[in-house]
């Protein structure tokens, strides 16, 4: 299977937010998290002598317009043994509070994520949890890493389509895997576009939601059907990735055969 990435100049259509986290990310590495003036006041929810509270102090970017509502922060905690203890996940804000979290973490790895659950970038920190309490979260030293899409997963991979009795028509599916590891199912939500060229259209019909049709006259001279392949891309974050030559396959008409009388 053949992949290609190709990079698109000019006016990204949600590239303010890659740009927003960048900056929030940086002014936060440059402030460090130790008192805060911004009015965040902290407080303890009930922990345990097993548990505490980690506070993380986001600053925003300033005059930059960002979709507030479809952000959120992803925080995966893991152990000595880079087993996962817990998870938190909420929407942005400029100081948030992971409740709860076992004395065991060790580390935290913190995802943005756009629209759908794309991942925007992430940031890795060392942890130290108070069991009781609450402590802040020093980033000053982290590292903030883009996440980008890298290839996709188009299924079902080969369309099987048929003339006399199989299915005539396949919805296809795009799934994202991106460089931090993830798998998102791509589509409306996500805000990419998805785009379906390369195919025969005399064996078959893609609609741009990505439905397949066979699109072959029946007829005694189309029974045997015929075959072609669908070139898949998706454009996110001004970036396009391709998947080449999905195949798809129309089985023909299975015929009649006649028996003539033998000559006496």
């Amino acid at each position: 299977m053949r992949y290609s990435i190709e990079k698109r100049s000019g006016k990204r259509p949600r590239g303010y937010l890659l740009t927003f986290f960048l900056v929030a990310f940086m002014a936060l590495f440059s402030a460090g998290c130790g008192s805060s003036d911004n009015d965040f006041v902290s407080t303890t929810t009930g922990n345990t002598a097993t548990t505490g509270d980690l506070v993380f102090l986001f600053t925003t970017g300033q005059a930059v317009n960002v979709p507030v509502a479809t952000t959120t922060l992803d925080f995966d905690f893991f152990d000595t043994s880079n087993s996962n203890v817990f998870f938190g996940s909420q929407a942005y804000a400029n100081t948030v509070t992971v409740v709860g979290v076992p004395v065991a973490a060790t580390r935290v790895v913190i995802t943005a994520r756009g629209p759908g659950g794309v991942p925007l970038a992430t940031i890795e920190s060392s942890v130290a949890v108070v069991a009781g309490g609450v402590a802040n979260i020093d980033l000053s030293g982290a590292v903030v890493i883009l996440v980008t899409l890298d290839s996709l997963t188009v299924l079902p991979n080969p369309v099987n389509l048929s003339l006399d009795g199989g299915p005539t028509s396949v919805q296809l599916t795009v799934s994202g895997n991106f460089s931090n590891g993830d798998v998102v199912a791509l589509g409306d939500a996500t805000g990419g576009t998805a785009t379906y060229t390369g195919f025969d259209t005399s064996i078959v019909s893609v609609t741009s939601g990505g439905l397949i049709t066979e699109a072959i006259a029946l007829g005694a001279a189309d029974r045997y059907g015929g075959s072609t392949s669908v070139d898949v891309a998706y454009t996110l974050n001004g970036a396009t990735v391709n998947e080449l030559d999905v195949p798809v396959n129309v089985a023909g008409t299975a015929g009649t055969l006649t028996a003539e009388p033998a000559a006496l």
